[in-house]
């Protein structure tokens, strides 16, 4: 369920009856708790393990300690003592009313504790469930003072309490288990700090630790991995990622001269694409083209992009098992600024120095900042700075300061963001004029453009241009910073992080050179072979889904580990035809001809098709002028659309 709209997205199984939460009721007892003013303000608990109510055996399984459980590290824990006693002092008509505004049926009147607990007076269906769960993520979002107690809760449960077998390493979720008569449970919401997606799992006669929680796992896995995977929504537009990637080198990095500076940019902006995928969301797309998300331009792409963009595929800035925040702007000038993230620190930049220091400056009259601003502007000075030396905070009236960017954002926006550049200016006011003088361009956070080119005509790497601006930070393709090796045979480079699998130039070489033979073609760029390390790292670079073994583009191969011979000799196939192709050769005649080439196996229909359609065109014209039409030959009319 889409923690935004309420959307289900996808249900494994129709509904089911309504049966009790067991302890997945939990983060709801809590919260009436706390809003029925009963739970201290250190709410301190020695569980000793045993409770009986009624006849149900409810001791606790959680581990000992001597120490006092809080209502933390309680929830997390899935103390039923703690629950049960703190309980005891609610009025029943008040929980009953807190329960059922999340969407609980409370169906009877029995004792106040075994409701707290899940096991008896009240039920829930599953997807009424996720719908109690999308209210909790809603408050998450708005960040609730007087639940936090329960988001902290449902967090530590998926760190080392009942629900941890549901956790996922690098992307903190947030959930609780529950084991009732029926169903074993687990709900909770991802990512914890600002959840976009709900998750309920019900087990028929299962245990919500032991079974919906590692299948919790499981279905966040596989999502993590899809938000990872190479498709970008540009204003509505999709875009393989590393497209994507091309056509942001193109808008952001135009002047960039050093390929290693280029490389560097590439690994950046894809990084960036990944980390910040969906910032528009609400909107129904992932980025905008503009500056606000990354410059794209897709009919601005130059042969060096493509370059760069294939030389880096698929690697990306990461930090502590995640995509790193990936800031970069166009002149730091000379300092850069520091972010919110451990390598994302300020410091004087000697690269972008070295360049020399642009200086700018800008005169504007108060009245256009007021219009620019919507208000009445009587003076600009800097109330307050960073440790950079940039503007932090400006005053624009006696009573009036507002956060220097948004002040420089407003007047940007309103009069042209060639004024007021940067925040490391100087500013002063003469004849009700503002009159600005500084230095760069942007935020100066991250990689500074100017210091990167700088650095890379200086002999850097990409990797120590992008150590230097993100430090503690390890670029890969995965989040264990695995790095391509590439081993160059005589028409053939391998690419690949395992070394055992140069096996593959024996297999693609002589298949390149009889492809050709047979074509009556020469392939004049060398064939690039790509064997990525794992299915997500395919995926990430292509967009491919993991039932596909290898996709090519140009004379480029990307490949899955699980790659066989048969597959690759196909995939030569199609870099020949596609180093000859028109541009308006079908898709279905592409495909179609390099299966009947390579004679590949295991076809989908939608292959079978294309590969009959293509013997067929054999057999009536035979196999070179059909060869001839993959070559640019003009086919007789009509015979693509037959």
């Amino acid at each position: 369920m889409s923690a935004a709209d309420g959307r289900v997205v996808a249900v494994r199984k129709a509904e089911i009856a309504a049966t009790a939460p067991g302890s997945a009721i939990k983060p709801f007892t809590l919260a009436a708790l706390i809003d029925a003013g009963v739970l201290p303000a250190r709410a301190d608990w020695i569980c000793l393990g045993h409770l009986n109510i009624d006849g149900h055996n409810l001791a606790c399984t959680h581990p000992k300690s001597a120490a006092p459980l809080d209502a933390v590290s309680a929830l997390a824990y899935s103390c039923n003592e703690f629950f049960a006693h703190f309980a005891a002092a609610i009025p029943p008509a008040r929980l009953r009313a807190v329960l059922a505004g999340y969407g609980f049926e409370v169906t009877g009147a029995g004792d106040v504790r075994l409701m707290a607990l899940g096991e008896a007076g009240v039920r829930i269906t599953p997807l009424r469930m996720a719908a109690a769960y999308r209210k909790l993520a809603l408050a998450q979002r708005e960040n609730r003072v007087s639940l936090q107690p329960v988001f902290r809760g449902m967090e530590a449960s998926a760190v080392y309490g009942t629900a941890r077998g549901a956790s996922i390493e690098g992307w903190p979720i947030a959930g609780k288990t529950g084991t009732g008569p029926e169903y074993g449970w687990f709900a909770g919401y991802a990512p914890a700090n600002h959840p976009e997606w709900v998750l309920v799992v019900a087990v028929p006669k299962g245990a919500g630790s032991g079974d919906a929680a590692p299948l919790a796992h499981e279905i966040l896995s596989r999502y993590r991995q899809v938000t990872l995977t190479g498709f970008v929504n540009v204003e509505g537009h999709v875009y393989a990622l590393e497209d994507y990637v091309a056509g942001v080198l193109a808008g952001e990095a135009a002047t960039y001269g050093q390929p290693q500076a280029l490389r560097a940019m590439a690994i950046a902006a894809r990084t960036y694409a990944v980390r910040f995928r969906g910032r528009h969301g609400a909107e129904g797309f992932d980025f905008c083209s503009l500056t606000h998300c990354q410059n794209f331009k897709p009919a601005a792409v130059t042969a060096a992009m493509r370059e760069a963009v294939e030389t880096t595929a698929g690697e990306m800035v990461w930090y502590q098992g995640a995509p790193a925040e990936t800031y970069y702007g166009q002149d730091c000038g000379g300092v850069t600024e520091a972010g919110g993230e451990p390598y994302l620190i300020g410091r004087a930049d000697a690269a972008c120095q070295r360049m020399g220091r642009k200086q700018w400056s800008a005169e504007i009259a108060l009245s256009d900042i007021g219009k620019a601003l919507g208000e009445r502007v009587t003076t600009v000075e800097i109330a307050g700075r960073t440790g950079s030396g940039r503007a932090q905070s400006v005053r624009i009236s006696a009573g009036r300061v507002l956060g220097a960017t948004d002040f420089r954002l407003g007047v940007g926006r309103a009069l042209g963001w060639n004024l007021v550049r940067s925040d490391l200016y100087s500013v002063t006011v003469r004849n009700g004029r503002a009159v600005f003088s500084g230095y760069g361009a942007g935020h100066g956070i991250g990689l500074c453009q100017n210091g990167a080119e700088a650095m890379a005509r200086g002999g850097a790497s990409d990797r120590e241009i992008l150590a230097t601006y993100y430090p503690g930070t390890a670029v890969g393709l995965t989040a264990r910073a695995l790095r391509w090796r590439v081993v160059s045979g005589e028409r053939v480079e391998l690419w690949s992080t395992n070394d055992g699998d140069t096996r593959w130039i024996a297999i693609a070489e002589p298949a390149l050179r009889g492809a050709e033979a047979r074509a009556g073609w020469t392939v004049a760029r060398r064939v690039k072979l790509m064997i990525y390390p794992s299915v997500e790292t395919f995926r990430n670079a292509t967009g491919e889904s993991g039932a596909v073994l290898a996709s090519t583009r140009g004379t480029v191969i990307r490949a899955q580990p699980s790659i066989d011979a048969a597959t690759v000799r196909h995939e030569i196939w199609h870099a020949v035809i596609e180093s000859q192709a028109p541009s308006n050769l079908p898709d279905w005649f592409r495909e179609g001809l390099a299966i009947a080439m390579s004679d590949a196996g295991g076809h989908s229909a939608e292959r079978s098709a294309a590969l009959q359609r293509v013997r067929r065109l054999i057999a009536r014209y035979g196999e070179k002028e059909v060869l001839a039409w993959a070559g640019g030959k003009a086919a007789p009319a009509g015979t693509f659309s037959q």
